[in-house]
């Protein structure tokens, strides 16, 4: 019950921070990428994650995704959202396979800078971190806080309004009193 107060508090603070003029369809704008991630855990959980990886015979892959939903916010070249992320790190060997999940919902800033091509991003909100392995084992954690930066160049499709968008991003989940953090390279679309 208190995840979900916790929840309702962080979607509440985000809803009431858009500008009542803000909230009509037309300025609406959505926003999902895909990136390449490098995530880091805290203490014992990298050094097992490290040893797990380079044994014989394994492999390991970690991506991330976002969605979001903008609205202009009062400042010029800068819009106001929610947005959600996840990134996933999956590794196996030829004894186990494992997959360490991160979760996040966050209230965002996007920022355009010198003549709209480049831009900022700001993320602070709420973390969720899940651990899951082939032997069935698996185990959520408490929620915990995020906070996130990305920087990055947009392009303009075509001319349509709809933004390519390409960047280095880094995150830090505080969850459970330890620092979970992940850096990716990420390409998306603005709608």
């Amino acid at each position: 019950m208190k995840r979900v107060r916790t929840l309702s508090l962080w979607l509440a603070v985000g809803l009431l921070s858009f500008p009542e003029t803000a909230l009509s369809a037309p300025d609406l704008r959505l926003f999902a990428s895909l990136a390449y991630s490098f995530p880091t855990y805290p203490g014992l959980l990298q050094a097992a994650v490290d040893k797990s990886s380079t044994e014989a015979g394994s492999s390991r892959m970690a991506l991330s995704g976002k969605i979001g939903a903008y609205v202009p916010a009062i400042w010029s070249q800068t819009l106001w959202g929610l947005s959600s992320s996840t990134t996933v790190d999956s590794y196996s060997n030829d004894e186990i396979s494992a997959r360490i999940s991160q979760y996040t919902l966050c209230t965002s800033i996007l920022r355009s800078f010198a003549g709209r091509h480049l831009y900022g991003e700001l993320n602070m909100g709420l973390a969720l971190a899940h651990a899951a392995n082939s032997s069935d084992r698996s185990t959520w954690s408490n929620p915990g806080a995020s906070v996130g930066a990305s920087l990055g160049y947009r392009y303009a499709l075509f001319g349509s309004g709809k933004l390519v968008i390409a960047g280095l991003g880094h995150s830090l989940n505080y969850i459970e009193g330890e620092s979970y953090r992940a850096t990716t390279i990420h390409l998306g679309m603005l709608f």
